[in-house]
């Protein structure tokens, strides 16, 4: 008769570990990648959760997070969009774009190359403020 191995601490652990990252590959918070808003227009930013900027404003997010939508200039072609120098895609002009969720305490929003001047969201739930 084989004797049956109990399952012990280290092994208890091991699965445990595995399992908180794990937990954090999987997430129940929807971000969206960065595209152009349909229909050209995005809910009004309340401050809280969303903020919609144009170039050259800035706004300020009460929250940690904070979903920002950008007024694409009218440059006449469509143009690069860079966030915290990441390219986050090339949008068409003109166009309210969804830039996804970000969590920095200051972000920077520039369009590489043009004369377009930078817009800032600052995030006071990330600031201590």
């Amino acid at each position: 008769m084989e004797k049956q191995r109990s399952f012990d601490l280290r092994s208890w652990l091991a699965l445990t570990l595995l399992a908180v990252f794990l937990s954090g590959c999987v997430t129940t918070e929807s971000n969206i990648r960065p595209a152009a808003v349909s229909g050209g227009s995005a809910a009004i930013g309340d401050g809280l959760l969303s903020v919609l900027v144009a170039p050259g404003k800035s706004a300020s997010c009460r929250n940690e997070s904070c979903r920002i939508y950008y007024q694409m200039p009218n440059l006449g072609r469509d143009a690069d969009v860079v966030v915290n120098h990441f390219l986050v895609g090339s949008f068409p002009s003109g166009e309210v774009v969804d830039l996804g969720t970000w969590s920095d305490p200051n972000v920077s929003i520039s369009i590489p190359d043009s004369e377009v001047p930078i817009s800032y969201v600052n995030m006071y739930g990330n600031s201590g403020q």
